[in-house]
């Protein structure tokens, strides 16, 4: 019985010799890897790629995006036809090896594409392919090119009648793909405005999320772009009253499902349904589900065009609560003033004075509280004298909108010559026994005090 154990814990102990030993060659031939592709010294590179291929398939993901880059870069250099074939099947199998050592990470989109772009594949296969991979797991289309290739193949499909390619198959599909488009978006957004924070912050950005910043403004706008393109597209396919049956039919056993209510509310927005009471109803639930700041915000803007500016109010303050960037948040502010301005202005100039305070460099603000101002006289009884010398702590706006956004210089001019024509004489003043150094106190919603200059 001790010879027994001995001799297990020898061939343990060796075993794990055996591990640590094949670990280390995989370490080494990984950074052997990575290092000669970093100094393009893409020969020497797929050697150390061969070797983790054979030896190390599941060492590291970053082998496959390695190995991508060189060989993708040796098909675009290869000039000769049998050569760049050879180079091709080579990376297919390297997006077939990624496929099967690391599900899910995308490998059957990347050869997809690749597939498409070189014309290795027919339609039909190509989609078999893509239409697998967003079966399964639709979270990993996250490119505007895959997502609009996937429409695209699944609408060829539908117009050539292929089998189990239904209308009812076309709309639950272009609902996932419209969903994905736009959490892609959601996810570029959020990741953009924590960079942004970091930026108002003082802290300075790494290299890397500099280039995401610059990068993903072009991605954010070519998502939209394809949205819009594939809301054309279908147009002539889907009407409102077809995908208001559908969701309707379907509402009641998805209706707990994040994901299924955000396809319909992203569906029914691309396809202008914007009268649809199933779109307010699926906006409700989406922010019952998730309250996170999109939703919320969503949530308001539907509300006030319901026609129902209380509820939309409260709803973009709580938005606003939520939005970490200032200027988002600032954006909330002005538009929670906008709400206010006509049935409570003292709220109206709070909340523009809360946009001004939260982002230092918005002016819109300043010259929102400057017309108010100067059409004050209508609802707080002011006299006439009163009703002039609000021009000056108007002007006085009007130098804090340009100083915060210096855009505004010519329409910060223009107004200033429109506005001192109101500026009170010496002899109006005196006619309400007011003088140089008098001041003026203002109720109502206006709240200020005035001291009057000296006067022509």
């Amino acid at each position: 019985m001790k010879n027994t154990c001995t001799i297990l814990l020898f061939i343990t102990a060796l075993l794990g010799n055996t591990h640590v030993s094949a670990q280390e060659k995989c370490a080494k031939a990984y950074a052997v890897l990575t290092e000669r592709a970093a100094a393009s010294a893409y020969d020497e590179a797929l050697t150390a790629l061969a070797t983790l291929r054979k030896d190390c398939p599941k060492y590291d993901i970053g082998i496959y995006a390695t190995g991508e880059k060189i060989l993708r870069y040796k098909y675009e250099t290869t000039k000769v036809a049998a050569d760049k074939d050879a180079v091709a099947d080579n990376l297919i199998k390297l997006y077939n090896e990624q496929q099967a050592n690391f599900p899910g990470s995308g490998a059957e989109i990347k050869k997809a594409l690749f597939l498409n772009d070189t014309k290795k594949a027919d339609d039909t296969a190509t989609f078999k392919i893509l239409d697998g991979a967003f079966t399964s797991n639709s979270a990993q289309f996250t490119d505007y090119r895959e997502l609009e290739l996937y429409f695209n193949l699944y609408l060829k499909q539908y117009e050539a009648k292929a089998p189990g390619i239904t209308l009812e198959s076309f709309i639950k599909t272009y609902g996932g793909i419209t969903a994905q488009i736009a959490a892609a978006g959601d996810n570029i957004a959020k990741k953009r405005e924590q960079l942004q924070k970091k930026i108002d912050d003082g802290t300075t950005l790494e290299p890397a999320e500099t280039a995401y910043l610059a990068n993903t403004k072009t991605t954010g706008d070519a998502l939209d772009a394809v949205a819009d393109n594939l809301a054309k597209q279908v147009s002539v396919i889907f009407s409102c009253e077809k995908m208001e049956a559908y969701y309707n039919e379907n509402f009641e056993k998805n209706k707990d499902n994040a994901a299924w209510i955000g396809g319909m509310v992203h569906t029914l927005k691309a396809l202008r349904c914007n009268k649809s009471a199933l779109l307010f109803r699926g906006v409700s639930m989406a922010y019952k589900l998730d309250p996170s700041y999109n939703n919320t915000y969503e949530l308001g803007y539907y509300t006030q065009k319901h026609g129902d500016a209380n509820a939309a109010t409260q709803l973009y303050i709580e938005a606003a609560d939520k939005h970490p960037v200032p200027a988002k948040k600032a954006g909330i502010y002005m538009t929670i003033a906008q709400l206010y301005r006509n049935n409570d202005k003292a709220k109206a100039k709070e909340y523009a004075l809360k946009a001004a305070q939260t982002d230092v460099k918005l002016g819109s603000p300043y010259l929102f509280i400057a017309e108010m101002y100067m059409n004050a006289g209508t609802d707080c009884k002011l006299s006439a004298l009163e009703k002039k010398a609000l021009v000056f702590p108007t002007l006085e706006l009007l130098k804090k909108a340009e100083a915060a956004e210096p855009k505004y210089k010519a329409t910060v001019a223009k107004l200033e010559e429109q506005y001192v024509k109101s500026i009170p004489t010496k002899k109006e003043a005196k006619a309400d026994k007011k003088g140089k150094g008098d001041t003026i106190t203002y109720g109502c919603w206006i709240n200020e005090t005035v001291t009057l200059p000296k006067l022509k």
